[in-house]
């Protein structure tokens, strides 16, 4: 279910362009669908384990990664600051979370010796929150 957390993130950044208006958002454009696509498809392939989930998980990802990292490149392109001032703080706690999300991510990877079904802490979970938490935080600071 942690892999849903995605889902929230995608909701947050909804709730974001509600408050700001759409036009506010930075290309790439779908970039909370994205998320919500990334958690959807997590869940099914970790989950559910159906046909062509393996292709949705890692190409939601592959995505929402491309995008994260476009944003700040379109953003110098058209001669904008990569983060407006107003953003730097949670742009710097964006990437706390991420760092802590990739620490989570190799103790809980399959195969490494933390990696227990039966473990009260579940580390590739942990990765789930952190990694959502991070990226929308991330999108969430380029606003300003």
């Amino acid at each position: 279910m942690t892999s849903l957390a995605f889902v929230g993130g995608a909701v947050v950044l909804w709730q974001g362009r509600a408050e700001r208006g759409h036009h506010e958002w930075v290309a790439p454009a779908g970039y909370p669908e994205t998320l919500a696509l990334t958690g959807l498809g997590s869940w099914w392939y970790h989950g559910l384990q159906g046909r062509g989930a393996r292709v949705l998980h890692d190409g939601s990802i592959a995505l929402m990664v491309t995008e994260a990292v476009a944003v700040p490149v379109v953003r110098v392109a058209r001669g904008r600051a990569p983060i407006p001032p107003g953003g730097r703080r949670q742009a710097a706690v964006a990437g706390g979370l991420m760092a802590g999300a990739a620490l989570a991510y190799v103790l809980g990877r399959t195969g490494s010796p933390l990696c227990r079904p039966d473990s009260l802490i579940q580390w590739h979970g942990a990765w789930h929150r952190a990694e959502h938490g991070s990226l929308a935080g991330w999108r969430r600071s380029l606003l300003g």
